[in-house]
């Protein structure tokens, strides 16, 4: 009996060490090291950035802490390094909750807010500017941007917090696109595998004269599974296919009832 245990016990070690494994393994397959440059000043942490603004033509800076409590458009400077140029860094992007207006070197380059008087250090947003909320802006820098002053203008919108700045690359957006799609791609192909194994032997054991008609539940489940990430996909990959339908919603929902009622009915013949 003890023998029986200590087996039983070490199939099921394995069996968990060899999942592990593989896991681990797919899982390096939906990472990257490749990250945006966090170009945000913080209250511990302000990155160089120069913090002001612009009273009758003249500049009275400002601190970290008394940016949240301006009223109207303040400016935030740092000059561009080689470092950012030499990793490419050619998108600047922006929290696209506020007007803002972009200048390098005194130069304006970019703004949401077009309809605005945009004179450098002299900018004026409208009472309504037009921008999305919630999504970022962002623009492109001209190459040959190492050493420059890049200036940013910008004004509080409905709650006042600190501009978010960040730098990114051609080749980190592509990454992280395909570790995304690595992820859902990945793991539908595992339950796609998972079903066809399960159903495999389902078909061999009722070939063999053995029902068990509750074990369909888990081969059922696998494939919602699969339909799960194969529709979260198509979010990444914005493609359009039978699974674009409002009832791919209930797929999450069915992936997990169905093991539960495979579990009841396995606790069940055992009563």
């Amino acid at each position: 009996m003890k023998k029986i245990f200590v087996l039983r016990l070490s199939a099921i070690i394995l069996f968990i060490l060899s999942a592990a494994a593989v896991f681990s393994l797919l899982h390096t397959y939906t990472q990257t090291d490749k990250k945006q440059f966090a170009f945000t000043p913080t209250f511990g942490d302000t990155l160089g950035w120069e913090f002001y603004t612009v009273e009758d033509g003249v500049h009275k800076d400002l601190n970290i802490n008394s940016v949240l409590e301006i009223k109207g458009t303040y400016y935030l400077s740092n000059t561009l390094t080689q470092e950012m140029e030499d990793g490419s860094y050619i998108f600047l992007i922006l929290d696209g909750n506020n007007p803002v207006a972009v200048f390098l070197d005194g130069s304006l380059f970019y703004t949401n807010c077009p309809d605005s008087n945009l004179q450098f250090d002299n900018v004026k947003f409208d009472d309504i500017y037009s921008f999305s909320r919630g999504k970022e802006t962002r623009c492109t820098l001209p190459s040959g941007f190492s050493g420059k002053k890049l200036t940013v203008a910008t004004a509080h919108g409905e709650y006042p917090s600190l501009p978010a700045v960040k730098l990114s690359a051609q080749e980190i957006e592509a990454e992280d696109v395909m570790s995304g799609v690595s992820k859902e791609t990945i793991l539908a192909a595992g339950f796609a595998v998972m079903a066809l194994v399960l159903l495999g032997v389902w078909l061999f054991a009722f070939l063999q004269g053995i029902r068990a008609p509750q074990y369909l539940l888990l081969i059922a489940a696998a494939l919602l599974q699969m339909f799960h990430h194969l529709h979260a996909y198509e979010f990444i990959s914005f493609s359009s296919t039978a699974l674009d339908n409002p009832f791919t919603l209930f797929i999450p929902v069915f992936a997990v009832l169905l093991p539960l009622v495979w579990c009841l009915t396995q606790m069940k013949k055992k009563s």
